[in-house]
């Protein structure tokens, strides 16, 4: 199988060379021309364990994989002789990839096999990490390296991984905050969390720009945490995004009208203080709300916001709310009954400790054309005794079916 050259005879020893370009073996016998040795040797031709360090390689494919335990790189030394940098080394039996800094391997790293020179190891790591490998066989180690990556995962499995928001209504107040909570699985095996992501996003479901502030608080045992406020009325539907995938489920925060105001800035004022009670004229009661986490800030907005009596009892006059404006938030106030309203203003969850009062009295101004005056008889004697009875009835101007009674003065 190899290649015999004769060297020569020194002291009655004959040597000859031997060597092969191919695997193998040769068992010699020696031959003189009339006879052949029953004795023999054997040259084994293996694949050399010295390679050349500059013409061999060693390369990872792809260099960053998941750390999930399933996705996997291969990687591929090939080597060279260091006897003769033309020619493959082939068939070598043993060859491992260690870490470069002598240290345990954070993956596991398994043979593949050899293809046409090429040997291959799949590697894989459940950890994140990294090892920079180099290979090594009996005699030598090289000095070039790969590195694998293995890094958490941008694909997430969509049906396992979550988005949670809570709570899922806040005060519209730039203040108070909701947190959006989101666990991933890997899509490779959704058993396992997907852990140690950077980079992670919310967006908004449409696409369109985000209407509050979200801030990344962090990770912790595989749930990512966003801090999410608002000064603007509305809602976001989030959805979260790795720089691969954009998840399927989503969560909302509704940014709202605060019920719980500032009771030292906001204030309730009727204007006037009193009315005739009539039944028409009216008085405006005019509620004005700040927040309580920032009272700066106007609490606008709020819907369902009611007038109640001080002391809890039922209303005496009749109360419209007529809608906000710029914040102020006004009711018209009318009553057919003499008396009085000590109005309190009240949200889904908190009354004002300030009131307004308004007085419903009787009108001072009556309808000319039905209002009477009578006099009865017309004509009395002029003795100092006889008397004439003046009778007046008065009608509101304001209402001239509903009679004026109960003035004074």
């Amino acid at each position: 199988l190899g290649t015999v050259t004769y060297i020569g005879e020194t002291d009655g020893v004959y040597s000859f060379s031997v060597k092969s370009a191919t695997r193998g073996s040769d068992e010699f016998v020696f031959k003189t021309s009339s006879t052949t040795s029953t004795k023999s040797a054997t040259v084994t031709y293996a694949a050399g364990s010295v390679f050349d360090q500059t013409k061999s390689t060693i390369v990872a494919e792809p260099t960053t994989i998941d750390a999930d335990g399933v996705t996997t790189s291969t990687v591929s030394v090939t080597m060279y002789y260091a006897s003769d940098s033309s020619k493959l080394l082939t068939g070598y039996t043993g060859l491992e990839l260690a870490r470069k800094d002598g240290g345990a391997i954070v993956g596991t790293v398994t043979y593949i096999g050899e293809t046409d020179g090429v040997y291959s190891f799949s590697v894989k790591s459940a950890t994140r990490g990294s090892d920079e490998f180099v290979f090594k066989t009996s005699t030598s180690t090289s000095t070039k390296s790969a590195t694998v990556t293995y890094a958490a995962g941008s694909v997430f499995d969509q049906t396992k991984s979550t988005i949670v928001a809570e709570p899922t209504t806040i005060d519209a107040d730039g203040v108070t905050t909701s947190t959006v909570s989101v666990t991933m699985y890997y899509a490779s095996d959704s058993s396992k969390l997907l852990t140690g992501y950077t980079g992670l996003e919310l967006a908004r479901k449409d696409g369109t720009a985000i209407l509050g502030t979200v801030t990344y608080i962090g990770e912790t045992d595989g749930v990512y945490s966003f801090s999410v406020k608002s000064a603007t009325r509305g809602s976001d539907e989030f959805v979260f995004k790795t720089s691969s995938t954009t998840s399927t489920k989503s969560a909302t925060v509704t940014y709202a009208a605060g019920s719980v105001f500032d009771q030292t800035k906001s204030t309730i004022v009727a204007n006037p203080g009193s009315i005739d009670a009539d039944g028409v004229a009216t008085s405006t009661v005019s509620v004005t709300m700040y927040y309580a986490s920032d009272s700066s800030k106007l609490l606008t907005g709020y819907t369902g916001l009611e007038l109640a009596r001080k002391d809890g009892t039922a209303i005496l006059g009749t109360v419209t709310y007529i809608g906000e404006t710029d914040g102020v938030y006004s009711f018209s106030v009318k009553s057919a009954t003499r008396g009085s309203d000590e109005f309190v203003f009240k949200t889904s969850s908190t009354t004002s400790t300030k009131s307004a009062t308004v007085t419903y009295t009787i009108g001072a101004e009556f309808d000319q054309s039905k209002s009477t005056i009578v006099a009865d008889p017309a004509t009395i004697d002029s003795d100092g005794v006889a008397a004439s009875t003046v009778s007046v009835t008065m009608y509101y101007a304001s209402d001239s079916s509903k009679l004026l009674t109960g003035y004074t003065g």
